[in-house]
């Protein structure tokens, strides 16, 4: 018969507030640039139809509107509704009869803003929260797998 299992600490660590505010977060535009510039530049965009060439190539004053935008979206939390959107195309599957719907698998077109805004936020979070997440805790982190338990 299954017994529950209760962490105190894990309890303790998760019910307690954070001891110390959370790091002034700021984007560059270089910042911007840099993310787009590592990016795959010819995937389709989303909603926005924005494309990310158009950044790389556009003047430097969008480029340091978009890391003022991504700045101030992160500081005050928010994420646009526009951001999450996405448009669901369906690819058929190569060697499939077209009229079963088990023969296309669906891929979704997200906001090209969105993922870079995400793409410039997880390193300064991971920074932020990696001396946060115990040491027992192996699953999705960097540098850390199950067989290193």
């Amino acid at each position: 018969r299954f017994q529950p299992h209760h962490d105190i600490t894990g309890e303790a660590l998760v019910q307690n507030e954070c001891s110390f505010p959370p790091p002034a977060i700021y984007f560059s535009p270089k910042e911007v640039v840099n993310v787009v510039g590592r990016s795959k530049t010819r995937k389709a965009p989303g909603a926005d139809m924005v494309v990310q060439p158009l950044i790389l190539k556009g003047p430097r004053k969008l480029q340091a509107l978009l890391a003022k935008i991504f700045t101030t979206s992160a500081r005050i939390g928010y994420f646009p509704k526009s951001w999450k959107h996405a448009i669901i195309c369906m690819v058929p599957k190569p060697d499939k009869p077209e009229h079963s719907p088990t023969s296309y698998r669906p891929i979704s077109l997200l906001s090209t803003l969105s993922k870079i805004f995400e793409r410039l936020l997880l390193p300064k979070l991971m920074k932020y929260t990696e001396h946060l997440i115990p040491n027992q805790q192996f699953g999705f982190r960097i540098s850390h797998s199950c067989p290193m338990q």
